[in-house]
């Protein structure tokens, strides 16, 4: 997270473009969350005010040290936890109403 907007790497630089990285990127959309795709570099992540991974087993998960840099307030920070929740709230209504398609 830096200056508000959430931003992950495009899939150009490598990434897996998982199922949880996608779900995130389409609420975001849906709450008017600003996300975007852009590339970066190490000082630049660990300048950032929040930084979170995505995994299909983890979820969301808040990363709050990179070697010995602390990432913003060194806590999961409410950009973070608003996104997370939003997964969550997300995720319970797939399990609610499952659909066959």
């Amino acid at each position: 997270v830096e200056d508000g907007r959430f931003i992950t790497p495009p899939l150009s630089a490598g990434l897996l473009g998982g199922i949880t990285r996608a779900t995130l990127l389409e609420i975001g959309q849906q709450n008017s969350i600003t996300m975007a795709e852009e590339d970066f570099n190490l000082e630049r992540l660990k300048a950032a005010s929040e930084v979170f991974i995505t995994s299909s087993t983890r979820e969301v998960m808040p990363v709050v040290s990179i070697d010995d840099s602390i990432i913003g307030a060194g806590v999961p920070g409410p950009s973070y936890q608003k996104l997370h929740s939003l997964y969550k709230d997300f995720a319970q209504q797939k399990v609610s109403s499952p659909s066959l398609t």
